[in-house]
């Protein structure tokens, strides 16, 4: 048995105790696979008590630590979580980078917005994708025309998003900038621009 599997059962007792502050505690072991799992114990039990500790985490030497932390902060619906993970974007991890974007679009603050515009046009693939994805969630107008923009991009499967993306928008630019897919190269990134058409369509005939 290893020395984590022995230390499991004690994150899940206090876990299952509720016990918020032995769990902070733990946070500062010196085995980073022990502040791992117990910065996603703190994300299970959703406790604002956790916040501070949690974003303290993000700043740790550990890459798999500072996602869990971004994880966990995700799961507690406090505003002043959203923040940290704006600061997140910034990690030099392009996986801590990916939750953190993830985390904000199902946030959906509007203050995250700009600066996940600016994550979109990023060197890596994956944040960038996922920052349009999570832009989408958000509705912001702020955002149409950078999605717009990323419809050009070579990228095949971040066209694809963008246009999924932009079917949450109401807006006369958006169905033309849709129609304008609808002679993209790629067939799936065709035919979800006629869904996105559609789907706008039955909800602005909704509206009426």
């Amino acid at each position: 048995m290893t020395f984590i599997s022995l230390f499991r059962p004690k994150i899940e007792k206090l876990k299952a105790r509720k016990d918020i502050e032995g769990l902070i505690k733990l946070l500062q072991h010196k085995n980073f696979k022990i502040r791992k799992n117990t910065a996603a114990a703190l994300g299970e039990l959703r406790s604002s008590q956790a916040i501070d500790s949690l974003i303290h985490a993000l700043g740790d030497e550990n890459w798999e630590v500072r996602k869990e932390a971004v994880l966990s902060l995700s799961q507690i619906e406090k505003l002043e979580t959203v923040e940290p993970l704006i600061h997140a974007l910034k990690d030099e991890a392009p996986e801590v980078r990916v939750a953190a974007v993830v985390a904000l679009g199902e946030k959906k603050d509007p203050s995250a917005v700009e600066h996940l515009i600016q994550t979109m046009r990023g060197l890596y693939r994956d944040v960038r994708r996922e920052a349009v994805v999570a832009l989408g969630h958000i509705g912001d107008s702020r955002a149409i025309e950078p999605l717009a923009h990323a419809l050009k991009d070579e990228d095949v499967v971040l066209r694809l998003k963008a246009v999924k993306a932009l079917s949450n928008f109401k807006d006369k630019e958006v169905e033309d900038q849709l129609l304008q897919s609808l002679k993209d190269a790629d067939q799936e990134v065709r035919d979800a621009a006629k869904e996105s058409l559609e789907k706008i369509k039955q909800q602005t005939k909704d509206l009426n």
